[in-house]
């Protein structure tokens, strides 16, 4: 079962944020690695990424 975007809204900064204090990374590997982390389960679209890329640079 993957996980919806209504329940990842309001938490995709806090889960990239997650995953930089772990490791420096970019847009496409952030995903793929969350996405192994959650087997699967967690996408991040690519615009949602980006998005809020430029919320952290505002």
């Amino acid at each position: 079962m993957s996980i919806t975007s209504d329940i990842l809204r309001g938490h995709t900064e806090a889960i990239i944020l997650s995953h930089l204090l772990e490791t420096d990374s970019y847009g496409y590997q952030i995903n793929k690695d969350i996405m192994k982390k959650t087997d699967n389960r967690c996408e991040l679209k690519e615009a949602t990424l980006y998005s809020a890329f430029r919320e952290f640079n505002s």
